[in-house]
């Protein structure tokens, strides 16, 4: 897998400076800063943690359980360019804004909230299985503990695969059951909108559609245009006509998007 290339492209001080920046991070053990740069993405989630067990990360404990069930690195990195290729369209005109203002932490790779609570989880494997900083088996025991979407599907990798690996190996797992995997959207469909308008359509789809209704939405920012993911049932058309948007049918996803 290739180490170089598509890096944000930033000044020599500049450069330094978010260099410093993340090397305080990566004091704390966290993994996976490198492969966003990398890639261009200012936001560090689970999937980034993933790249980054198998490519070079200093124990290659985990990189060597993957690859033996044929994981391919390559094909990864692919599946989550593509997962982020919106978001990180986006995030190169923020870039570019924050780096004219001389704010150069701004686009500085953000951790999102899964990725908090994979490192809290990593952490606490790390705790139950020996003294010191969470090492790559770790970090991939907290993401086979993660419901949420697992890039390795893609590669007939799942978790049960791995996990019946990690027995074979002797490794001693957790007693706790794993989660269920989350359920994907049904037919989900995105729309496009202003930034500005993303706070009073979540407010109305809050009120209609809050968790307990069992209809699921969700959404991003981006640095002009957001956008909204709503499944089959969430009539986000009138609310878009209610706040003054166009009435857009939206774009299909593929399944389980």
């Amino acid at each position: 897998m290739p180490r170089n290339g598509d890096r944000l492209k930033v000044d020599g001080t500049d450069e330094a400076a978010r260099t410093d920046a993340m090397a305080d991070e990566r004091k704390h053990g966290l993994i996976g800063l490198d492969e966003a740069v990398r890639l261009g993405h200012r936001v560090v989630g689970p999937e980034h943690i993933l790249l980054a067990l198998m490519g070079d990360v200093p124990d290659l404990y985990a990189h060597d359980v993957l690859t033996s069930l044929g994981a391919l690195p390559d094909t990864v990195e692919q599946v989550v360019r593509e997962g982020f290729k919106q978001a990180s369209a986006d995030d190169e005109e923020r870039e570019r804004r924050d780096l004219e203002a001389g704010n150069i932490f701004a686009s500085s790779p953000k951790l999102n909230p899964r990725y908090y609570v994979t490192m809290g989880r990593a952490l606490g494997f790390a705790a139950w299985r020996h003294e010191g900083p969470a090492d790559s088996l770790d970090w991939l025991l907290a993401l086979l503990w993660d419901g949420g979407r697992w890039v390795l599907d893609q590669q007939g990798i799942n978790r049960a695969v791995v996990l019946n690996a990690l027995q074979a190996a002797s490794v001693e797992l957790p007693v706790a059951l794993m989660p269920p995997d989350e359920t994907p959207l049904l037919t989900p469909r995105r729309f496009d909108i202003p930034t500005t308008s993303v706070p009073e359509v979540v407010r109305l789809l809050n009120e209609r559609y809050p968790p307990s209704s069992g209809l699921r939405w969700g959404f991003n920012y981006g640095a002009s245009n957001s956008w909204i993911i709503a499944e089959d049932g969430v009539d986000l058309q009138s609310i878009l006509l209610e706040v003054g948007l166009a009435d857009d049918a939206g774009t299909p996803l593929e399944e389980g998007a």
